[in-house]
């Protein structure tokens, strides 16, 4: 039983690493998808607006960077969930 908690602290302290990377990673995708969606997805940009002189292709570019901050948010929230979770699992183990 011993061996078994002390397997079960180091797995939590390792998931708890992990979360914490996966968090700044999608913090730095969220940050890196705004700053593209401020660069190319706005009214004030020629790539950004389906009005512009790129067309569709332009759109579609907006979307993709808005939807890579909003994955990047998702990943950053599961990546501190899973954080909390295995500094739980390290503590009971």
């Amino acid at each position: 039983m011993a061996l078994f908690r002390r397997a079960m602290a180091l797995y939590g302290r390792a998931m708890a690493l992990y979360g914490r990377a996966m968090a700044l990673y999608g913090r730095a995708m969220a940050l890196y998808g705004r700053a593209m969606t401020l660069c190319h997805g706005t009214l004030w940009s020629d790539h950004g607006t389906l009005w512009s002189d790129h067309g569709i292709y332009g759109g579609i570019m907006a979307l993709f960077f808005r939807a890579m901050t909003l994955y990047g948010r998702t990943m950053a929230l599961s990546g501190r969930a899973m954080a909390l979770y295995g500094r739980a699992m390290a503590l009971y183990g």
